[in-house]
């Protein structure tokens, strides 16, 4: 049986654990192929992924890519049915008090823009919930990102402690309102330096830029119990940061208390850019999608993510079973998670062992990973 063959049957069978009853087998059959051959050819290239799909018979090429066609463009496949099933696998085995959540946009297919919310998780971000609509990285509505709030409140135990970090595009009133209305919930977003600010106790005409503001070069402020924008949403806290890099402050809107928190806190929102790389030219090129309508794109990300997760699984797997040695170098870490799942996957099918498929990741603190890298 070949390597293709078998990883297709061991995705299939966990598929069908999680959704068998549930969805169509031909979904199975056609998720499963998807995802074998995402990883196998790194394409999001419907040609390519057929070609790599292992789907074992004397099946037709046209056959295989038909499939995945029909799946995308089925009406019937959704996240609520195909994706979230598993999210709540992943919640479940992480076993967490507190969330650290990170939003953000960027560009994949063709002339669409993808919106997601994740779970920051060793480096990476494991995605939550999302959305794909026709328009430019960084122009989001408020309304958008609310309806993704929404879906993560769901998935999230009511007494969870959540921390948010987003940048510019997230300090919209709707979304800090909604985040102050949520008192287990906290955030460090970015914002602009010409936001208005005022203060309690001062006349509504007494309003001051952040930029107006900002101390002298080099240095940092934190102000207090400030209130947002000429509706005065809050209070909330400001951070008035220096960019060495850059030579000039940047700013953060958020309910920590000091200035050393918010930047622990905002550092995490990095992590997300991760998200993109790894299912882009890191990983499975979704940024070369052909596909240029929004729904069709969303079911095909369904695939995309399941693999992403998978390949977390295996990276963290692999140092749990204490078999680093036999993929990388152990003197220090010189590869994300995710690309440790990819060279595990490998070494399992080179010698023959049985291929582990799951999404139960481990909790972040049973392990240590820090790449360098």
């Amino acid at each position: 049986m070949s390597d293709a063959v078998k990883m297709n049957q061991a995705i299939s069978n966990y598929l069908k654990q999680i959704l068998g009853g549930t969805v169509a087998d031909s979904h199975i059959l056609a998720l499963g192929m998807m995802i074998t051959g995402l990883i196998r050819s790194r394409s999001s290239n419907f040609d390519q992924i057929g070609r790599k799909s292992g789907w074992r018979g004397k099946s037709k090429f046209q056959s295989r890519v038909k499939l995945i066609h029909r799946f995308n463009k089925n009406k019937n496949v959704s996240y609520e049915k195909h994706f979230l099933p598993f999210i709540e696998v992943v919640m479940v085995s992480l076993g967490l008090k507190e969330y650290r959540l990170s939003i953000d946009s960027s560009k994949v297919g063709r002339n669409c823009t993808i919106l997601v919310i994740g779970l920051v998780y060793k480096k990476r971000v494991i995605p939550l919930a999302w959305m794909i609509y026709k328009g430019s990285k960084g122009h989001s509505s408020a309304e958008r990102q609310m309806r993704l709030y929404q879906q993560v409140l769901e998935l999230l135990p009511q007494e969870a402690k959540v921390i948010l970090t987003g940048d510019a595009e997230f300090d919209n009133v709707d979304s800090l309102s909604m985040l102050q209305s949520k008192p287990n919930w906290d955030f460090s977003l970015r914002t602009a330096k010409n936001i208005k600010l005022s203060f309690a106790n001062a006349k509504d005409s007494e309003q001051y830029s952040l930029e107006e503001l900002a101390p002298t070069l080099q240095e940092e402020k934190f102000l207090t119990a400030v209130y947002f924008t000429g509706q005065k949403v809050g209070p909330v806290n400001i951070a008035i940061l220096w960019d060495k890099a850059k030579q000039e402050h940047f700013y953060l809107v958020t309910s920590a208390e000091t200035l050393a928190q918010t930047q622990k806190w905002y550092k995490r929102r990095f992590s997300i850019e991760t998200l993109f790389s790894d299912t882009k030219s890191r990983g499975f090129g979704l940024h070369k999608s052909g596909i240029n309508e929004p729904k069709r794109l969303a079911r095909f990300v369904i695939a995309v993510f399941l693999a992403y997760i998978w390949m977390i699984y295996l990276g963290s797997l692999v140092i749990l079973d204490r078999h680093l040695s036999l993929i990388t170098r152990t003197d220090r870490f010189v590869s994300s998670i995710v690309q440790l799942g990819f060279a595990y996957l490998d070494r399992i099918l080179e010698e023959g062992w049985n291929i582990p498929v799951s999404l139960k990741l481990p909790n972040p603190t049973s392990f240590v990973h820090s790449v360098l890298v």
